[in-house]
């Protein structure tokens, strides 16, 4: 871990004298949690879970650590950051055959989390990708006792919860401040947002691409995005077949995706509407990552995609010519928040 960090840690904490071990009494560490604060552009309202569960700086703080800790994991390999890389719009690793969702504005989702919304809240999604197989496979009877007996970690969980006693940890509370970090990955200093705030312009490709986005411009075809991809998440709470395979009948669908959970036929083949936030960072697209270029995917768009019953119908052939489809990707660039990895209350910790 990076040694400014820590130095940085030990001064906020006020740390008391170092002493390890479970049964450790941690009364000594003062416990004034303060709010922390949401700066929000005035179009966009703060997530709804947090009216809930309110955030706080230390929670925030601990969430972090958490986020970037490969101990976490059942061999201490891998982090949720393995995954969901900050610097591919917090997506980008493979497992079980699909794609890492991207995190940013993950706050805004109220239900059905996954691909195919198998997770009904945030606190069942992480918990679950905690110990499944298919991600970092930890044990919660492992993970408890390691951080119970860690040097400065009960000090941040007493920050954030109080706690007495370091064997008051449980994994309620690692999973509540990792889900007060995943609050703060909002995307909100992109060029678009910056347009939006009036702060500058498009260049006329960006405008053009964002006319044929929102289908504003009638001397421009409409790209049929913004159905399915509507700002400022850029996302829908919906799940929709987008034609990527062709098949006969249902059984020919190699990913079930929601309807594995629904066991309805319609659903099947349907996967979860992802944010196009930042969605220029990442490094392969679809829910199975078989496009490496954001390009392939407006291409593919472009054609219209394989039809069969339960397909979107928003999806048909476009038309776009060589110059539309570039100003459509122009635009979709303009959603990349270059800010967020940066930041300190976001960057990795160690």
């Amino acid at each position: 871990m990076k040694l400014y960090y820590w130095i940085w840690v030990l001064v906020f904490i006020r740390c008391t004298p170092d002493d390890s071990g479970p049964g450790r009494d941690l009364t000594g560490v003062r416990y004034e949690p303060v709010p922390y604060e949401l700066k929000l552009p005035e179009y966009l309202e703060p997530p709804t879970w947090t009216e809930e569960h309110p955030l706080t700086k230390s929670g925030v703080i601990l969430g972090r650590a958490l986020f970037y800790d490969s101990r976490l994991s059942s061999n201490s390999t891998k982090s949720c950051a393995t995954c969901h890389r900050p610097k591919e719009g917090f997506s980008g690793g493979k497992g079980g055959g699909r794609m890492t969702l991207s995190l940013i504005n993950v706050g805004y989702d109220h239900d059905n989390y996954g691909w195919d919304g198998r997770w009904p809240t945030i606190e069942s999604a992480i918990d679950n990708m905690i110990q499944e197989s298919t991600y970092l496979q930890g044990e919660w009877s492992e993970i408890i006792p390691l951080f119970q007996e860690d040097t400065l970690y009960p000090i941040l969980f007493r920050k954030a919860y109080g706690i007495s006693n370091t064997t008051q940890i449980d994994k309620e509370h690692f999973i509540n401040a990792i889900a007060q970090f995943l609050q703060i990955l909002i995307a909100r200093n992109s060029k678009y947002d910056r347009v939006v705030a009036g702060n500058t312009f498009f260049s006329p490709i960006e405008q053009d691409g964002a006319d044929m986005f929102f289908d504003a411009n009638p001397l421009l075809p409409d790209a049929e995005c913004a159905h399915c991809h509507i700002p400022p998440s850029f996302a829908i709470r919906s799940f929709a077949n987008n034609g990527i395979d062709s098949v006969n009948r249902y059984s020919d669908f190699i990913d079930a995706g929601r309807g594995a959970v629904t066991h309805l036929a319609l659903d099947t083949g349907r996967f979860k509407i992802p944010t196009l936030r930042n969605i220029a960072e990442r490094k392969q697209f679809m829910h199975d990552g078989r496009f490496i270029q954001l390009s392939d995917v407006i291409s593919f768009y472009n054609s219209g995609g394989h039809r069969f019953e339960n397909y979107s119908n928003y999806l048909h052939p476009l038309h776009l010519s060589e110059y539309q489809q570039k100003a459509v990707l122009s635009f979709l660039y303009t959603l990349t928040d270059t800010t967020l990895r940066v930041n300190p209350d976001i960057a990795p910790p160690f």
